[in-house]
């Protein structure tokens, strides 16, 4: 698929549609491009440092928790959080239930 283009999948139908850019404003001012509907907040912790890429459980996007690998959908203001954030801790202890839940 060209780098230009973007996929949504809606049921059974695929669609192609160009890719928009938008802009994505971290806490510190810091202003990162994004592609609607191909950037993630994974990919934009990978163009800070793969350290913190690596350490990053979840974002927050516009307010609301979001997971580290969906999307952004267009212009937005970006928090990732560690482990060592109340967020970040949150998001481990519940994934980790739900792992244990299965494993019972």
């Amino acid at each position: 698929m060209c780098s230009t283009m973007a996929m949504a999948i809606n049921s059974s139908h695929v669609i192609f549609f160009p890719a928009t850019f938008f802009r994505i404003t971290l806490p510190d001012g810091a202003v990162k491009d994004g592609k609607k509907w191909i950037s993630t907040p994974m990919d934009i912790a990978k163009e800070i440092s793969s350290g913190l890429a690596n350490s990053c459980l979840i974002a927050q996007v516009n307010g609301t928790l979001w997971d580290m690998t969906r999307p952004l959908e267009g212009d937005c203001e970006l928090k990732l959080f560690k482990f060592d954030s109340n967020e970040g801790r949150d998001t481990f202890w519940h994934s980790s239930a739900h792992i244990l839940g299965e494993v019972s």
